[in-house]
């Protein structure tokens, strides 16, 4: 068994319970013991953090003027009351981070993992930079695969955005891979679910001792952590990219969920990019914020989909006519749903099914999206 600990922290309203995949991860992936080797912690407005929130302290039950009530079962009110802070307020994520340090500083382990989803990612931040305020644990290496991180309500509850420990990226974090999704459409998911995304840009030149690894996904902000029907590869990518993360900082898996190779990777990616044409058929609109140099190229989804492809298809970029068939051929055998997104793909309104159609688009069309991505992004044997 590997020495590594590993923390699991679950989004709002979430826990052990839920088909996430952080809570899968507690349920059937994690090897060892339970608070020797990994623990989870569950997400604030949770049945789970309530509990706990009223196990660590008193709780009194307040009416909507502010006076104490009376004749009133404390259990009772709590799974609403705590349950409603934890939603705009995030109580019950204080309590996750003290529990944990409390464990390490037992454990004293020489290295950590942690996986975050939504505020649970926000919480793995929130332990990173209290761990770097400990000077007897400053030290410990610790790596991050976050999940969308988001702090909370944005203008409902601008405090979420406020607190230091909450939004920044400490220097013990030494890698740190996050995922964004890219449609949070409505105007409430942008309200409530915006996510925390310039912190993981920094200035280049800044000689960081972080390594930042990004990877904009299709998808509301749960697609990539648990089954949508539109959406159901995101969720596939997402959990592929986080188990090959843990388990290349030695976190030991049971069966982990891996794709099987760059171009299994593609043939997902390409379902993707399916779906999408036909949501932008109908109106549907991404989230610009994120920065995604290749998001409207009309082949990749994103800079991994483009590395991927280049692994698995090293002679297609340049294609001569000589070569068409023969690659063709190659990419319906690997990748049958890549082959099939080649075929159909648009340009200037109709439809094309010539392959070095395709290939002009890309080489001159979008030239200048495609090229400025990098063809590897840092990331080594994702």
């Amino acid at each position: 068994m590997s020495d590594t600990f590993t923390i699991l922290n679950c989004g709002t309203h979430y826990d052990e319970n839920n088909h996430d995949v952080i809570a899968d991860l507690a349920r059937n992936r994690m090897k060892g013991k339970e608070t020797k080797d990994w623990m989870i912690n569950p997400g604030p407005g949770s049945k789970a953090s309530a509990r706990l929130v009223a196990e660590s302290q008193p709780f009194r039950v307040y009416g909507v003027v502010g006076r104490v009530l009376t004749g009133v079962d404390p259990s009772t009110a709590l799974m609403g009351s705590a349950r409603l802070y934890g939603d705009t307020a995030g109580l019950g994520m204080k309590l996750n981070v003290q529990r944990t340090l409390g464990l390490i500083r037992q454990r004293k382990p020489p290295a950590i993992n942690m996986v975050g989803w939504s505020r649970g990612a926000i919480t793995c931040l929130m332990i990173a930079n209290e761990l770097q305020a400990d000077p007897a644990l400053a030290a410990t290496p610790l790596n991050a695969f976050l999940f969308d991180p988001v702090p909370g309500p944005k203008w409902g509850n601008p405090w979420n955005w406020l607190r230091e420990n909450c939004v920044s990226v400490p220097p013990n974090i030494k890698d740190c891979a996050v995922i964004f999704m890219e449609d949070a459409n409505t105007l409430s998911q942008r309200l409530l679910m915006a996510p925390l995304v310039d912190v993981f840009y920094p200035d280049p030149d800044g000689n960081l001792p972080t390594q930042f690894f990004k990877y904009p996904l299709p998808g509301p902000h749960c697609a990539a952590v648990e089954d949508t029907r539109e959406f159901r590869q995101s969720r596939i990518i997402g959990q592929h990219l986080c188990h090959t993360f843990l388990m290349e900082h030695d976190t030991d898996l049971k069966d982990p969920q891996i794709l099987r190779s760059p171009a299994d990777v593609c043939n997902h990616y390409a379902a993707l990019e399916v779906y999408l044409r036909t949501l932008a058929e109908r109106g549907g609109v991404r989230f610009k914020e994120i920065e995604n140099p290749v998001r409207d190229s009309g082949y990749f989804v994103n800079r991994h989909n483009l590395d991927q492809f280049q692994k698995a298809f090293p002679n297609f970029f340049p294609l001569r006519a000589d070569q068409l068939q023969a690659q063709l051929a190659f990419i319906k055998a690997k990748a049958p749903m890549v082959y099939e997104l080649f075929k159909t793909v648009k340009i200037g309104g109709s439809p094309k099914v010539n392959l070095i159609e395709r290939q002009v688009a890309v080489h001159v069309g979008h030239r200048a999206t495609i090229r400025s991505a990098p063809v590897s992004i840092g990331m080594r044997r994702f």
